[in-house]
């Protein structure tokens, strides 16, 4: 097949060029390529073709696993053009057995979404088989830092060395931030629970640590500005970290929480707008390298209970590309070749696969999209509920199948 005359961008270049797909490889790049007797061309003229987008720390809805889930997940994930995601291991039944990942490995054939495991790390004080996880797929070792002590923390890091698998964590200490907002004048105003920031930070500072002296890769999920002061110490002195953090956290902020609306409540909460200007300057200076859906969709009839109560998941993997063109490219806080980058490349190299760039050798894990589209969010759950949105993905195709969106 031949991708004829698009704005061909991944994270290195964006220019108009073809691209020749066969056996699900890109297998040629350049300038007016000749069409071969026979083969099939799809025009992309006024189109973007980037790689498709790379999710890690994603849940099925409700975080069972079940073929229903995967398959309305991955119908989703081709609207918001992500094309792989990496499942959190919490998910029911958890990553913590040879049969779990094995069930989840043989339900994945089924879906054009590839869909990869990550390992249980310490489930009640118990150490996972993570080497005989990772034999059958499992990409990194995934943690809670409130399931585990400093010492826990040590294990998993010699394992992550042992078997090179990054060590994926969302730093809190849950006895210090059971609330359910940060703490701050708005959780006073509406007499919420609050999660100070060294709830956040304490635990950054110990994984930090840990990362720099033991020379391990490690993912955080972070979203509050002492840990990124931290990791940026940390780098310097040479700690390999890739740190995660969602759209959302950059594009809204807690007074969308007003009212007590359970739309906005997220996990982890939403910051303050100072806060949020802050995490886009960390940014655009290049301290965030991933960015995530935190795709943890919920039932509606959970976003309706009173606030405390509600679910903190969130619904939007399916506006994904658009939420990242409308509030993160278009507004030029970032370029479309740093988006991929962070979306596509970073992750793929993580997780050692052959994704996550447009060059010839790779596999054609790819989205066509429109830029021109615009639409207005109609979804009463969603906190986008209003918001114009723009782009639109009409393609995406995996390992060289392409899908009409």
């Amino acid at each position: 097949m031949l991708l004829k005359g698009g704005q061909i961008c991944d994270f290195r270049i964006d220019e108009m060029m073809d691209l020749r797909i066969q056996d699900g490889v890109i297998v040629e790049r350049g300038k007016d390529l000749s069409i071969h007797e026979g083969e099939e061309v799809l025009d992309c003229k006024g189109y973007l073709i980037t790689p498709a987008l790379i999710d890690l720390g994603v849940y099925p809805k409700n975080k069972i696993l079940s073929l229903e889930n995967l398959e309305v997940l991955d119908k989703k994930c081709m609207q918001g053009g992500v094309g792989s995601v990496l499942f959190g291991a919490d998910i029911s039944p958890c990553m913590n057995t040879n049969l779990h990942i094995e069930y989840l490995m043989l339900a994945n054939r089924s879906l054009t979404l590839d869909i990869y495991a990550s390992a249980l790390g310490i489930e009640d004080g118990k150490v996972s088989d993570i080497s005989s996880l990772n034999e059958l797929g499992a990409k990194v070792i995934w943690t809670k830092s409130e399931d585990l002590d400093g010492q826990g923390l040590m294990v998993l890091a010699d394992y992550s060395k042992m078997l090179d698998m990054p060590l994926f964590l969302t730093p809190l200490d849950s006895a210090l931030g059971s609330g359910v907002m940060d703490e701050g004048l708005l959780a006073s105003e509406l007499g919420l629970p609050g999660i100070p920031e060294i709830a956040y930070s304490k635990e950054s500072a110990i994984a930090c640590e840990i990362a720099r002296s033991l020379g391990v890769r490690m993912i955080l999920q972070i979203f509050d500005s002492a840990s990124f002061e931290l990791v940026r110490f940390a780098r310097q002195r040479g700690a390999r970290i890739d740190v995660q953090s969602s759209i959302h956290h950059l594009v809204l902020n807690e007074e969308l929480c007003r009212g007590y609306n359970t739309s906005a409540k997220l996990y982890p909460p939403l910051k303050n707008q100072e806060a949020r200007d802050t995490l886009l300057k960390y940014l655009e200076d290049g301290d965030i390298t991933m960015l995530t859906s935190l795709q943890n969709a919920c039932h509606n009839s959970q976003k309706d209970e009173v606030f405390e109560l509600a679910s903190s998941g969130i619904d939007e993997i399916s506006n994904y590309f658009s939420l990242l063109y409308t509030f993160l490219v278009k507004p030029g806080y970032i370029s479309q070749s740093k988006l991929s980058l962070m979306t596509s490349r970073n992750q793929a190299q993580a997780l050692k696969l052959n994704k996550g760039a447009l060059d010839v050798g790779c596999d054609a894990d790819l989205i066509i999209i429109d830029r021109e589209h615009s639409f207005v969010c109609q979804d009463a759950y969603s906190p986008y509920c209003g918001m114009e949105l723009f782009s639109k993905v009409v393609w995406r195709m995996i390992s060289g199948i392409l899908q009409k969106v």
